[in-house]
């Protein structure tokens, strides 16, 4: 019987290094990638490490790294200086530590079910909310190197030890020996939209941290702020802020000088002309009034292109913008390309990303979409190939 044949040399890995060259003339499966810059991640970094000149920065690599990549991402990053890491989940910590990250690993959702042994196996930091996570983790063994972080709820309420039952809490703490809270923490509901709220919830946290300091606490790291409270312009709380969109080039001020290190890259597939009257797509939701040149391109919604952009978005194409029409489809989508002149079959077609002096953020699509910058790159699926520009070098911004 004959062995069928491996394509795996035919498709790139999950962690593929390679200039743009390599990724532009990936023609053996589907015309359609995505290109991360380690230049931009260091580049970054180097920025945020001025503005942030006497915090700690956690780097925030949940959700596959905001779509870039968990791992690679990781990695440079580390190579770059970082030394803590914030994850959602515990698999996601684990990952990263198969993977040979050495760094401090925060899982910042906590552990779910029986999940305790796993944390104090691969040297994961959990942060802890529960009265019953204490006490797994205390039989467990939980290493008290490896430590805890509490998250204390100062008006988020979405997950965190109530603020007014803290002191009960510590009193549990106390009894479990095997423990060492080594961060305290909490999250900002309304960072950017409503000072006074973010203020009651710093005078909170302080008490927390004096009623943790009454138990005998001493931890080692004390964090309130996320990008936006950090990059705000107030008076941070801690030693330590938690970095997330502005490490990929992403921050509230879209003048930022920061560097999107995220581009989504296709290829026209074919062509046709529209007569009056013709209609694209499923259900004709676009139809001609005038003679019309348009693209079927090589992507859809589900690589991570919201449906929503149909009739409303944008590509680039020879430098140009060239508005979607008709109805994004799964796998394809069409476009206007009446005003691109000797445009052909094969062409690349600038998804998100700059080509010449043109530019699509995710910025400008979430604007499009009416929706989030944190969702525009996090949907971006992974059957889409990523190729890792510039990796593995310490600098070269």
């Amino acid at each position: 019987m004959l062995e069928p044949r491996s394509t795996h040399a035919l498709l790139p890995t999950p962690y593929a290094l390679g200039s743009s060259t390599n990724a532009k003339n990936y023609t053996l499966a589907r015309p359609t990638w995505i290109t991360i810059s380690g230049q931009a991640l260091a580049h970054n970094l180097e920025l945020l490490r001025a503005r942030l000149p006497q915090q700690t920065l956690l780097a925030v690599v949940k959700a596959n790294a905001y779509g870039h990549g968990l791992v690679p991402v990781a990695q440079q990053l580390e190579s770059l200086g970082i030394a803590h890491f914030g994850v959602a989940l515990l698999e996601e910590g684990i990952m990263l530590r198969a993977s040979g990250i050495k760094g401090d690993i925060l899982v910042m959702n906590g552990a779910y079910g029986n999940a305790h042994q796993h944390v104090r196996d691969y040297q994961l930091t959990p942060v802890v909310y529960r009265l019953d996570d204490l006490h797994a983790f205390a039989k467990v063994g939980l290493a008290k190197n490896t430590g805890v972080h509490l998250k204390v709820d100062t008006g988020m309420h979405r997950l965190g030890i109530p603020h007014q039952q803290l002191d009960e809490f510590l009193n549990h703490c106390n009894s479990l020996h095997t423990l060492r809270i080594t961060g305290l923490m909490t999250h900002f509901a309304t960072a950017s939209s409503n000072q006074t709220t973010m203020q009651q919830q710093v005078q909170r946290f302080r008490q927390a941290h004096q009623c943790l300091h009454a138990h005998g606490h001493d931890p080692e790291w004390i964090h309130t702020a996320n990008s936006d409270a950090a990059l705000g312009g107030q008076t941070i709380y801690g030693n330590m802020v938690r970095l997330g969109l502005p490490l990929y080039g992403y921050e509230r001020e879209k003048n930022s000088s920061l560097k999107p290190a995220l581009n989504i890259k296709s290829r026209i597939l074919g062509m046709h002309w529209l007569n009056p009257g013709d209609g694209v797509g499923y259900d004709h939701r676009f139809v001609a009034t005038h003679k019309t040149h348009i693209a079927t391109v090589a992507i859809g919604y589900a690589d991570g292109i919201p449906h929503t952009l149909s009739n409303r978005g944008s590509v680039l194409i020879r430098g140009q913008h060239c508005p979607i029409i008709g109805a994004i489809s799964m796998d394809l989508m069409g476009v206007d390309i009446s005003t691109v002149s000797k445009a052909s079959i094969g062409d690349e077609v600038t998804v998100l990303g700059r080509e010449d002096q043109a530019c699509i953020s995710a910025q400008d699509i979430a604007a499009q979409d009416r929706g989030l910058v944190y969702d525009v790159l996090t949907r971006l699926s992974p059957r889409v190939p990523r190729f890792y520009e510039h990796f593995g070098q310490s600098s070269g911004c």
